[in-house]
Order: C-alpha cells, then sequence, then structure tokens
C-alpha cells in the first residue's frame, strides 16, 4: 500500500496514464518523483 491505495488502484492509475511507470520484463517500475508528483496532485 502506498499513500493510501494499494497495488490494484496503482496499477489502475498506471493503465489510465496518470502515473508513468517503465516495463522491464514483467516488472513494473515508478520513480519516486513520479509518486510524489501524483501525491502533490492529489492534494491540490
Amino acid at each position: 500500500m502506498l499513500g493510501g491505495i494499494g497495488r490494484s488502484k496503482l496499477f489502475e492509475e498506471i493503465n489510465a496514464g496518470r502515473i508513468r511507470a517503465v516495463k522491464i520484463g514483467r516488472r513494473t517500475f515508478v520513480a519516486h518523483a513520479e509518486l510524489e508528483r501524483y501525491v502533490a496532485g492529489l492534494s491540490a
């Protein structure tokens, strides 16, 4: 869980384009700065 959202919600946000992520093989990576940007946008 990250910032009050679970894994499935995180992937929904990635698929909707609201969070940028990079896939390497089967793994999905989200930059720390990207998460900070997303969380800042939620509280704005």
